[in-house]
């Protein structure tokens, strides 16, 4: 039996029980699409046009254009959010330093790592008083996020629904087959497991689903987590700005940001996903430790070619360019006790 049926029916896993986790599971997937429904909602007035004032308007007075300057910088659409995403000037930099993750834990033992941390960061959560929790999606036979993190002291779950390891896979590590999917009523499992991961032997949940079948909410910090899933991100993302306050606080995200058309990126509301990574990233006021863009060009993707969806073409974003790496941290936790 795979452990991907074998939870379902037993209901192995943390804090729960056979029959109450199967209800449990449905109740917050029920809950977390009636977040969404009435975030798009919230979301979709942000956009609209300043009302008239009474009596003569000049649009070249100070206060119309202040006016308008505020619902410009309210109204966060998908383009303009891709476009800082391309150019690296989606949120300002952080003011503390971060390094490369050390190349003894890359595969081949001697490359310089993709993935990068800041020290403050890392010694803020090894000294906090839960301990360092690390959330890392996306690790398949080997991450060096993943050991790297695990080998600092940090308490790491793991995910990836296309591989198998043992529960415990190695020290500080607790490994799960499941990947994230979507909580949108738009999409079913069976469409999202093609585009984005191919063949599966896990389960595919939403990310407040894995956070509350790990038992982690608002008391919790998660001080890492590595988003690496190949299209998962900005539905992920989505999630975290509409759900705020039901999981636990995320201190930093290291991530992948793709716009290729098979990654996840086809349908109209794939292209609105895009704006919810702005809105989310200065909701919480996150800074930039990492960016990097990794060119890439046109190839079959699982069946699929490679392409950046040409609205994204349109709006300025690079057409050759595989991917995008960013490092965010909630600067502002740094400095206050937990």
């Amino acid at each position: 039996m795979s452990w991907a049926i074998f939870p379902l029916l037993t209901g192995a896993g943390p804090g729960t029980g056979g029959i109450g986790r199967v209800f449990n599971k449905s109740l917050a997937e029920t809950n977390t699409v009636h977040d969404l429904n009435v975030c798009h909602a919230e979301v979709s007035e942000l956009c609209k046009p300043p009302t008239l004032l009474p009596g003569h308007v000049s649009f070249r007075s100070a206060k119309a254009r202040s006016r308008i300057s505020e619902w410009s910088d309210r109204c966060v659409t998908p383009i303009r959010t891709a476009q800082s995403i391309s150019n690296g000037t989606i949120v300002p930099i952080s003011k503390f330093p971060s390094v490369p993750v050390p190349s003894k834990f890359a595969s081949d033992g001697h490359r310089e790592s993709e993935w990068s941390f800041q020290p403050m960061t890392l010694l803020r959560a090894l000294r906090s008083k839960e301990g360092c929790l690390v959330y890392s999606f996306g690790v398949a036979d080997k991450d060096e996020f993943t050991d790297f993190y695990a080998n600092m002291g940090c308490r790491v779950f793991a995910f990836d629904p296309t591989v198998q390891h043992h529960r415990q896979w190695q020290p500080n590590v607790t490994f799960y087959p499941w990947g994230l999917r979507s909580a949108s009523r738009h999409e079913g499992e069976a469409q999202q497991t093609v585009a984005q991961y191919g063949r599966i032997s896990g389960e595919l949940l939403s990310l407040t689903t894995i956070m509350r079948r790990l038992g982690h909410g608002p008391t919790h910090t998660i001080h890492a987590m590595k988003l690496d899933c190949e299209g998962c991100e900005f539905h992920t993302l989505e999630e975290l700005y509409c759900t705020a306050g039901a999981g636990p606080t995320i201190m930093s995200i290291s991530i992948e940001l793709h716009f290729w058309v098979a990654l996840r990126m086809e349908q109209s509301y794939d292209l609105e996903r895009i704006r919810y990574a702005g809105l989310y990233l200065k909701k919480y006021g996150y800074r930039t430790f990492q960016f990097r863009q990794h060119k890439g060009s046109l190839y079959p993707y699982k069946g699929e070619l490679a392409v950046v969806h040409p609205d994204l073409i349109a709006g300025g974003v690079s057409s050759d360019t595989c991917c995008y790496m960013y490092g965010w941290v909630r600067e502002a936790l740094l400095s206050t006790n937990e």
